[in-house]
C-alpha cells in the first residue's frame, strides 16, 4: 500500500467540495490507514454530515481484536500492515479526534495491542 501518509507531514489537508449529507447517521470505514486523503475524506464527512451519530474507524483492515483470550490467538497481521495501522490510530488521534463534535460517538479499532505488538526501529 503506497501513500502519503499524514503522520510527520506538516503541509495543510485540502478541503473537499462542501455537500451535505443529511441522511446519513452511521459511516465505519475499515482499512483505515494514515493516507492524506483518507483523513480528508474523514474530515469532509464529519463537518458536512449534521446527522452523523456514529463514526467507526477500524484500522486493522477488519482483523477484530483477540480470537480467544490469549496472547498470539489473533489472526497473524504483517509487520508493515500493523506498522500503518499505528500510524492510522496517530492520525486519528491528531486530526479527527478534536473535531468530533459531543453528538457523535467516535470508534477506533486497530490491531490487538497484546497479539500485535511493533518494536521501534
Amino acid at each position: 500500500m503506497k501513500h502519503d501518509s499524514i503522520v510527520g507531514d506538516i503541509s495543510h489537508l485540502r478541503q473537499l467540495p462542501e455537500h451535505c449529507h443529511d441522511n446519513l447517521k452511521s459511516v465505519t470505514i475499515v482499512g483505515f490507514c494514515s493516507a492524506k486523503s483518507m483523513v480528508e475524506l474523514t474530515l469532509h464527512i464529519i463537518k458536512n454530515t449534521s446527522s452523523l451519530q456514529c463514526l467507526t474507524l477500524d484500522t486493522s483492515f477488519g482483523s477484530y481484536g483477540c480470537l480467544v483470550n490469549k496472547p498470539g490467538g489473533c489472526n497473524p497481521m504483517r509487520r508493515d500492515i500493523i506498522k500503518e495501522a499505528h500510524r492510522a490510530l496517530l492520525a486519528i488521534r491528531t486530526h479527527v479526534e478534536g473535531i468530533i463534535p459531543s453528538r457523535v460517538m467516535l470508534n477506533v479499532s486497530g490491531p490487538c495491542s497484546r497479539c500485535h505488538v511493533v518494536e521501534r526501529d
